[in-house]
């Protein structure tokens, strides 16, 4: 089943999104946090430029996606207002 585009999703549905795609960015963020975190205190390991460009490549869809959303709601808001 082909997922809905944003301009096809209800207004609680594009709320419900955005909450939930927060709260996968900032769980993906703290996880990130903490990989990173220990490869740099061990010293043998030189892949924190692999790391960070993987952790990059994940996290930068979904704030592309947030701020899609975001925008369809404030179209919405001020049609509505």
């Amino acid at each position: 089943m082909r997922n809905k585009s944003v301009s096809d999703s209800s207004l609680k549905e594009l709320i419900k999104n955005k909450k939930a795609l927060k709260i996968i960015s900032i769980g993906l963020g703290i996880l990130w946090i903490l990989i990173l975190t220990w490869i740099v205190s061990i010293p043998k390991y030189k892949l924190i430029f692999t790391l960070l460009t993987i952790a990059i490549t994940t996290i930068i869809p979904i704030l592309i996606f947030i701020s899609q959303i975001d925008s369809e709601i404030k179209k919405r808001n001020s049609q509505n207002n």
